[in-house]
This record gives structure tokens, sequence and C-alpha cells, in this order.
């Protein structure tokens, strides 16, 4: 399986594919030791893996931990990045009347600052079916269940987008019927 859907597999899109976007970010560590997160890139793909969005974020708290063995983020990739409020109203103008798919969505759009409560999700982390002894699974689990293989170094928020709506779009009857009572 591939991250991003073919011209021949998009032929047999659903007629509202237009409507889904999903969305990764990564964060680096502010505050005492690090422990808070602050955007440090985002990406959002549409339903058939293109990129819609990828950006370095510069935040307006000094960085204390780049996380870059995970992240993949770098002190040059930050102060080359866009201004926190730029990313912040390129996604909003982005997701805007969509239904957004993701893996913790709740917490990117906390770290956004956006209101999640005026979406449609789609929250792989969330799903009842691939909760495990009562814990959510993994992306990288998820995805290696669709046979995909992601994350076997540095995390990419493109990467991690484009898995996320791979596995949505495997599970989409399933997930829209158990996603549309948390979103009404």
């Amino acid at each position: 399986m591939s991250l991003t859907v073919s011209a021949q597999d998009a032929s047999a899109a659903p007629y509202d594919a237009q409507l889904y976007v999903a969305i990764d970010c990564e964060f680096v560590g502010v505050g005492p030791e690090g422990a808070h997160d602050q955007l440090a890139r985002v990406s959002l793909v549409d339903y058939f893996g293109s990129v819609l969005l990828d950006v370095f974020v510069q935040g307006p708290r000094p960085v204390v931990d780049y996380r870059t063995e995970v992240s993949g983020i770098t002190p040059e990739l930050v102060q080359e990045g866009v201004e926190f409020n730029a990313a912040r109203l390129a996604v909003v103008k982005l997701i805007d009347g969509k239904v957004l798919v993701g893996h913790s969505i709740k917490h990117d759009l906390l770290v956004l600052q956006i209101n999640w409560k005026k979406y449609s999700l789609r929250d792989s982390q969330d799903h009842r079916p691939f909760l495990r002894r009562d814990r959510p699974q993994k992306l990288k689990y998820l995805a290696r269940g669709i046979g995909l293989s992601i994350q076997s170094g540095e995390h990419s928020s493109v990467e991690d987008a484009q898995a996320v709506m791979a596995v949505y779009r495997a599970h989409k009857d399933e997930m829209d019927r158990c996603c549309d009572h948390y979103n009404t």
C-alpha cells in the first residue's frame, strides 16, 4: 500500500473525497525543562495524500528542547519557519468546512489554538475498534495493519498525515459510523 492514491485508484474515490483533510504536527519543548509543546511543523494532506500545507513554524517562546531525534526538528528549520499566527491562519483556512482526520487531533488543535468542537473529527487514536486493552495504539502500528511502514527514524508530519489518511481510507465507513455520534 502507498501513502498516496494513484490516479487509477482516485477514480474510485467517494463522491465527497474533497471534504476530508488530514493533519499532523511536530512539536518542540518550551518552558521548564521543555515540558510544554510548541508547534514547530504542521502538515495537511487531502483525501488522496497530496500535500496541501507543510510549513515549519517559529513559535513565540524560546525552545528548550528541539526533540530532534524524534521530531526531526532542528534550530535552523524553526528559525527559517513562518510565524505561528501565519501557520495557524493557513490551517484554519484549509480545514474550514472539512472533516478533519488525524491521530491525536485534539492535541494538535489545542496547540494550534483552534477550537476543535467546530469541526467534524475522525481521530484514529479515539476510534474504539483500534484500542488495545482500552489504550490507543500508536499510528505506526495502525499503519502497519494496512501494510504501511512509517516512523522508522525521525517522524515526518507529512508522512504521518498521509499514513493516518490511508488508515482512514481503509476504514472510512466504520470510522464515519463510529465518529458521527461524537460530533453532533
